[in-house]
């Protein structure tokens, strides 16, 4: 029973690892040992699952601190691409919302338009303010947040429209099966 809880062998406070252990814990003894290829450093037992979560962790943190360490001029460079971050997270929620529609639509067959319609309006609010923001940006100079939001821009209207067809596609199935 002492390896059913990973999260026992972590030595230290290091809540995180600690964390990540008890999740991969959890993943071994409900697929009883499936996942994962099991691998050993000294005086820790982990699973390659746990090994990939906290190398992801690491680099994270070491973006986040080069982000905020970072200096161009006066300011950090985080305090220069934070609008184009709050734009983007806003931009994943909305297509979080698109992927839950579709999967409602598709998947269980089901009425998606309480999803569809707060979609939109997150939707179109993003790109309207990822909009001003280009122009914004453009009329500064920094071409580095105005490429990044056109690519966001360009992403999303590929995301919306492959979304659009697989709709419309289950649409046209369900219009045809009665025959």
């Amino acid at each position: 029973m002492a390896d059913a809880h990973r999260g026992d062998q972590v030595g230290g406070g290091d809540a995180p690892v600690q964390l990540a252990a008890s999740v991969v814990g959890q993943l071994d003894r409900v697929h009883a040992g499936v996942h994962g290829v099991a691998a050993t450093v000294p005086g820790i037992h982990l699973n390659f699952l746990l090994i990939l979560v906290c190398a992801a962790l690491i680099c994270a943190v070491a973006g986040a601190l080069i982000l905020v360490l970072s200096k161009a001029g006066d300011r950090s460079i985080a305090d220069l691409i934070w609008p184009i971050f709050g734009s983007a997270n806003q931009l994943v929620a909305a297509l979080a919302l698109l992927t839950v529609a579709v999967w409602l639509k598709k998947g269980l067959k089901v009425d998606n338009r309480w999803l569809i319609y707060p979609m939109w309006f997150m939707l179109a609010t993003t790109i309207t303010a990822l909009c001003f923001l280009i122009v914004q940006r453009f009329q500064q100079g920094n071409l580095l947040l105005v490429s990044i939001a056109v690519l966001l821009l360009v992403l999303a209207f590929f995301m919306v429209r492959e979304a659009m067809i697989a709709i419309k596609d289950e649409g046209e199935k369900q219009t045809a099966a009665p025959e």
